[in-house]
């Protein structure tokens, strides 16, 4: 009853996302897919961490992901190697940019799962002066794959 009740909302059930949200959590890096204006896909690796049934990437405000997920919500996010090549399926989903604070709880779920190399990538990002106040949290939530809830 519970699940034909998730699906009739348009969310992929509990099963299901239980799922794609374990394998894209353990992945170290995820192809995150965002549309360009024309619709033309663009793919950039990135960290994900899991807290509950939503996905969070951390990144700078002014990165094209950014750009393209103010215009249009809809993402494809896939297990992938450093450079972006994926090693598993695609699952649709729907993103959120978030606000400061936020932000900063996906910094720190970042910093969990990634220990060092998170802080240290931080760090080195602060002493270069790139990313100072201008990093924002994306909030991934898992579409069903028939569209449904779109």
């Amino acid at each position: 009853h519970r699940q034909g009740h998730a699906q009739t909302l348009g969310i992929v059930s509990v099963s299901r996302v239980g799922r794609a949200l374990g394998i894209l959590a353990a992945a170290r890096h995820v192809r995150l897919t965002t549309y360009r204006r024309n619709g033309s896909a663009v793919g950039t690796p990135v960290w994900i961490s899991r807290e509950g049934p939503r996905l969070y990437v951390w990144t700078r405000a002014d990165s094209g992901k950014v750009t393209r997920l103010r215009r249009d919500r809809r993402v494809q996010v896939a297990p992938s190697d450093v450079r972006g090549r994926p090693l598993g399926p695609a699952h649709d989903g729907t993103a959120r940019l978030l606000d400061p604070a936020a932000t900063r709880h996906v910094e720190r779920l970042h910093r969990r799962k990634y220990g060092l190399r998170f802080a240290a990538f931080r760090l080195g990002s602060r002493v270069a002066r790139r990313w100072i106040g201008d990093t924002v949290g994306i909030e991934i939530t898992l579409r069903d794959p028939d569209g449904q809830g779109r």
